[in-house]
């Protein structure tokens, strides 16, 4: 079967509309739901976060702070992560 080459631009089109879409999408993850005052502290840390399209997830195992997520970037701030970079350092030395 054959696909008509106009559609498959269109498709090619709409599917790289919708990647640079997601790539723009920040996901903050924390354990404890930001409060106003908390989320403008992070707008004002963050300025290229304002305007874009920030979705709020709660994650009750990162124990306490926030990960940060845009496209492939991550900014990680858990205790989560800085308890297993302890053990893995204590790990290290014995």
């Amino acid at each position: 079967m054959k696909i008509d080459p106009e559609l498959k631009i269109e498709l090619k089109k709409t599917l790289m509309n919708e990647i640079n879409k997601k790539r723009d999408d920040i996901i903050i993850e924390s354990s404890i739901p930001l409060s106003n005052e908390q989320i403008s502290m992070l707008l004002e840390k963050y300025p290229k976060f304002k305007n874009k399209n920030i979705k709020f997830v709660l994650n009750r195992k990162i124990i306490a702070g926030i990960i940060i997520k845009q496209g492939s970037t991550i900014i990680d701030l858990s205790l989560l992560t800085q308890f297993n970079q302890i053990k893995k350092n204590l790990y290290e030395i014995t």
